[in-house]
């Protein structure tokens, strides 16, 4: 009686995945291969480019990380300095707006933000907060002319901003609403209460921002002037080279495989100047030729001699050959009787020479031809 595998004990058989399956790369997979093949074809493509080209990128590379280099630093330098002068600006705020608040102190006023931000001598945009205990008492904001509370100019966040203030600290933060960046300082008051006094950075965001747009556009145009000239300057360069490559061209079309060659061709004067790369390259070419001529002259004699001696050889075997072919057919035949030994070698000898004959003709024949007659 049978048995299922399950009441038997035995685990069933799992799935086995076909080879197609198992061979059939995933999505991820192919992705991957797809990036790490980036790389090799980019140094394909890059060598698919010409000398000119490459020479032309290079210049145009060096002069555009040059400008950017150039660039980040002058803004980067322009921009501290523009802080640095708003620092000092601050200070002399900071300088006013405690004065005043000393002054309320003297005379037993409360102290707010107003009086801050209107005391004579405050720039326009000065802005002013009191705090205590991590909590905004009051703010007030000078705009062109006039002083009033901002408060729904402020951030919603701006207690927790200011509340990282510690004493006599400068730092940039944003005030939201419509005040945006500004630089503040913070200062202790007698009662414990922290005064927070700001000026604006647009003034300094914009500088630097012009600053910046004005770089970029300078670094494309000296990227686009070095791009006309470099490939100027390179084609000029390069000009010998190509009449060395014409040179080789030319040399190239001529037919060296045989007969006397007049390998006349060679690089002008001007272009073997071992002072330069070109110059060496030409220089050696010249010397090159000068050997591939000199091995050629020497083939040609070579060959010379083995077509003379083919022909003399030829000439003096024919003299010889037409006297055994003569002797051997006038031997058979003659009326004396000769064996058949004798006959069958006579036919033979006659028939060697003329095979023989033949061979020698053919021979002058191709030394005629080798000599172009």
């Amino acid at each position: 009686m049978t048995q299922s595998a399950h009441e038997a004990g035995v685990a069933p058989a799992a799935s086995v995945p076909t080879n197609t399956e198992a061979a059939a790369p995933s999505g991820w997979a192919r992705a991957a291969d797809a990036v790490r093949a980036v790389p090799g074809r980019l140094r394909l493509w890059f060598r698919s480019w010409t000398l000119r080209r490459k020479l032309v990128a290079a210049v145009v590379a060096l002069v555009a990380v040059l400008g950017v280099g150039i660039g980040s630093v002058s803004v980067v330098l322009t921009h501290n300095y523009l802080i640095d002068r708003l620092d000092q600006q601050l200070d002399y705020a900071s300088a006013r707006g405690f004065a005043v608040a000393g002054q309320a102190y003297a005379q037993g006023q409360q102290v707010t933000a107003y009086p801050v931000v209107s005391s004579t001598g405050q720039p326009a945009g000065t802005f002013a907060a009191l705090l205590s205990g991590g909590r905004v008492q009051s703010t007030s904001y000078l705009s062109t002319g006039s002083a009033g509370e901002v408060h729904d100019a402020v951030a919603e966040n701006f207690e927790a901003k200011m509340a990282a203030l510690v004493d006599n600290e400068r730092t940039s933060v944003d005030l939201g609403g419509t005040l945006g960046d500004y630089r503040v300082a913070a200062q202790l008051l007698p009662d414990g209460r922290m005064l927070v006094i700001g000026l604006p950075l647009v003034e300094a965001d914009a500088t630097t921002d012009h600053l910046a747009l004005t770089m970029l556009l300078a670094i494309i145009s000296a990227s686009l002037l070095a791009a006309g000239l470099g490939l100027l300057i390179v084609r000029l360069s390069l000009r010998p080279l190509d009449r060395v490559a014409d040179a080789a061209t030319t040399v190239a079309t001529l037919p060296l495989d045989r007969g006397e060659v007049a390998l006349q061709v060679r690089v002008s004067e001007e272009d073997t100047d071992s002072r330069t790369e070109v110059g060496r390259v030409g220089s050696a070419f010249n010397a090159m030729l000068g050997h591939v001529a000199s091995a050629l002259e020497v083939r040609e004699a070579s060959e010379r001699k083995v077509r003379q001696f083919i022909s003399d050889a030829s000439h003096e075997l024919r003299t010889p050959l037409a006297a055994i072919r003569g002797y051997s057919e006038l031997t058979r035949r003659s009326g004396e009787v000769v064996t058949p030994d004798a006959q069958h070698s006579l036919g033979r000898i006659e028939s060697e020479a003329g095979r023989m004959t033949a061979i020698v003709e053919d021979l002058l024949l191709l030394a005629r031809l080798d000599e172009g007659r």
